[in-house]
């Protein structure tokens, strides 16, 4: 709605169309039509766009005389640093992204243990694809939209990066959750991941989840203003490797700690500023950042623990709160 904007000025689309579309002849108007006409209303002589931005459109656009800067960082590097309304919306929206968790260890509790430790619910067999339908209403019933993306990966399947997930669920394997819905009304998304392990886990699976989770508890300790993303990162890093989990491969895949530690939330669920080991940005106070360190490993399966904090002066505060209780009897 028009009313809920906090613009100065609005332009209508039809109303565009209408104007660029005078004395043209054309039937349809293509977007550059469009923003050749914006461009020659308003005597805008150059545009500063994003590094994705289309390329046959940034031809089309030069053609027209127009000059395109590229951004070299972020498009809008001001909404890294996020406000006091923002911080509260951020807040409400990793609430509801644990409710959706919660529902996730209700059903599993639920579950109860089949032929081949195959996990059954409800008269059924409880495979990803129902668990994430189960995490979409959940979040649809508490005011977000869900992602086609929220992951729900038994075991190995973990080990391919950004898998959601497939087929049936067992006992005694790592389930790893990654739920990261965004609110209809705010925008804001919320992203928490926690791992599960339905039954009784093995020493091994244990010293895993434990050592991950010590190595979250340890870059949390290092987030405030003014530290460097790749230091907690690096940290973590040689944490798991003291532990024993070396950086390794299996079948062309990357094993043990394989991603970047975290990275910023707000109305992109992947902003400004990223924590890896091969760019480094500043922590500054109001920044909003996931912490996700996580292990993979063939035979083990996966553990990722992520939560949500606010960079501070001294320190961070824990936007998202959610209980890190694992097995599920």
């Amino acid at each position: 709605m028009i009313e809920e904007g906090c613009l100065d000025e609005v332009l209508l689309w039809d109303d565009i169309a209408k104007d660029a579309g005078h004395g043209t002849g054309k039937k349809k108007l293509e977007l550059v039509d469009l923003i050749r006409h914006l461009q020659k209303t308003y005597r805008i002589n150059s545009f500063r766009v994003p590094r994705k931005f289309p390329a046959g459109l940034h031809a089309d656009l030069r053609k027209s005389g127009a000059r395109l800067n590229i951004a070299k960082g972020e498009m809008f590097p001001e909404r890294a640093i996020k406000t006091r309304s923002e911080v509260k919306l951020l807040r409400e929206s990793n609430r509801v992204t644990g409710l959706a968790h919660k529902m996730v260890r209700r059903v599993l509790s639920e579950a109860t243990i089949g032929a081949r430790s195959v996990l059954k619910w409800n008269g059924k067999t409880l495979t990803s694809e129902i668990l994430r339908q189960m995490i979409d209403q959940a979040c649809l019933a508490n005011g977000s939209i869900p992602v086609l993306a929220n992951i729900a990966a038994p075991h190995e399947q973990v080990l391919n990066n950004h898998f959601v997930g497939a087929g049936p669920i067992r006992a005694h394997q790592t389930l790893v959750v990654d739920i990261f819905p965004r609110m209809a009304r705010s925008g804001y998304y919320g992203d928490i991941t926690r791992t599960y392990i339905k039954g009784k886990p093995s020493p091994e699976q244990k010293r895993l989840y434990n050592t991950v989770r010590e190595g979250q508890q340890l870059a949390i300790s290092l987030i405030r203003h003014g530290v460097d993303g790749r230091v907690p990162f690096k940290a973590v890093a040689d944490f798991f490797v003291e532990q024993g989990f070396e950086p390794g491969e299996y079948q062309g895949r990357s094993t043990g700690f394989r991603h970047g530690l975290g990275h910023g939330l707000g109305l992109d669920v992947h902003e400004a500023p990223n924590m890896g080991n091969r760019k480094g940005e500043l922590l500054q106070t109001g920044n909003v950042v996931t912490i996700e360190p996580g292990l993979y490993y063939p035979g083990l399966g996966g553990v990722r623990i992520e939560d949500v904090v606010l960079v501070t002066k001294n320190g961070c505060e824990l936007l998202s709160k959610l209980p890190y209780t694992w097995v599920i009897p």
